[in-house]
C-alpha cells in the first residue's frame, strides 16, 4: 500500500496571501501619496505628538522639528548658530543665527546685508524679491536661493526675523531634486519659531 502524501497546510497560504495583498496594498498607497503630495489643497496640519521642541543654546529662541530630527553633526556647525537640527538621510536641514539689533540701522538694513552676503559668496543666488510673512507673531520676510554646494544643486530658503531682542536668520535647506517633498515640511518648521520674551 502506498503511503499518502502529506497533506499541504492551507493556513499557510492563506496567511502568505494576506501578506501578499498588504503588500500590494501599501505599495499602492505609498505610490498615490507620493504622486499627490506637492499638491495639497489644504496647509499640513502639525502633529504635535510627532515634533519636538528645541530650545536655542542662548535661551532666546524656540522651534518645533520633527521627532525624527536630531542636531547636526559637529563638521557642518556654524560657530555662531544656536540650532542647528535636520535629517541626513532625508537632507532637510535647519540652521538659527542671531544677530544684534545694534550692528544695523533697521530690519530692512539687516536684511539688505544678509541676502547681500549670502548671494555674493558665490555659491548661492537669491530666486526671488523675498515674500514678507509672519513668523511667531514678528515681522519677517523669507528668500528663496538656488546653486551648488559640493557640485550638487540645492535650495535654501532663508526666513529673516524682526525679533523684539534681535534679528534671527532661519535657514532651511535641501537638495533641489527633493524640494517638492521637502519644502511642506521645512516652511512648517519655520512656522512655529518664536522668541523668548522675558
Amino acid at each position: 500500500m502506498a503511503a499518502e502524501p502529506p497533506k499541504r497546510s492551507t493556513g499557510l497560504w492563506i496567511a502568505l496571501s494576506l501578506l501578499l495583498v498588504a503588500l500590494v496594498g501599501a505599495t499602492v498607497w505609498l505610490v498615490v501619496e507620493t504622486s499627490t503630495s506637492g499638491r495639497r489643497s489644504a496647509p499640513p496640519v502639525v502633529d504635535e505628538s510627532l515634533t519636538q521642541v528645541v530650545t536655542a543654546t542662548d535661551g532666546r529662541t524656540r522651534i518645533r522639528v520633527p521627532s525624527n530630527w536630531r542636531e547636526l553633526p559637529g563638521d557642518v556647525h556654524q560657530e555662531t548658530a544656536t540650532i542647528e537640527f535636520g535629517h541626513l538621510v532625508q537632507e532637510r536641514y535647519l540652521t538659527v543665527l542671531p544677530w544684534e539689533k545694534a550692528d544695523y540701522a533697521d530690519f530692512a538694513a539687516f536684511e539688505e546685508q544678509r541676502i547681500v552676503e549670502l548671494d555674493g559668496a558665490g555659491a548661492l543666488t537669491a530666486a526671488d524679491q523675498g515674500t514678507p510673512l509672519r513668523v511667531g507673531g514678528r515681522e519677517a520676510v523669507r528668500y528663496e536661493l538656488t546653486g551648488k554646494v559640493g557640485g550638487h544643486p540645492v535650495v535654501y530658503w532663508d526666513t529673516l526675523v524682526d525679533g523684539e531682542r534681535g534679528y534671527y536668520e532661519v535657514l532651511t535647506w535641501t537638495l533641489a531634486e527633493r524640494r517638492a517633498d521637502a519644502e511642506p515640511v521645512l516652511a512648517d518648521v519655520v512656522a512655529t519659531f518664536e522668541e523668548i520674551t522675558p
